[in-house]
């Protein structure tokens, strides 16, 4: 059991649809964010989105795009790019 756990492709698959998960919530929320009444609103500036978030979805994108990225050192270590032992 505890090979399995270690396994890359394992760890691999896990972190990626982990990762998409919080991608998801944070994309989400960010999206139906509502501005001020005074602020322009014309386009999707993601900047001028990030001011008027909560804390949540600031760690669901954070963490989802950290775990992006393990997901992608753990493929990479699956498949020998690195060689990590």
């Amino acid at each position: 059991m505890i090979n399995f756990l270690i396994n890359p492709l394992f760890q691999s698959v896990f972190f990626a649809l982990s990762s998409v998960w919080f991608i998801f919530i944070s994309y989400r929320n960010l999206y139906f964010v509502s501005f001020p009444e005074n602020e322009k609103t014309q386009g999707s500036n993601l900047l001028l989105r990030w001011k008027h978030i909560d804390g949540h979805t600031r760690i669901f994108f954070v963490l989802g795009h950290f775990l992006l990225l393990t997901a992608v050192l753990a493929l990479l270590t699956y498949i020998g790019v690195l060689p990590i032992k």
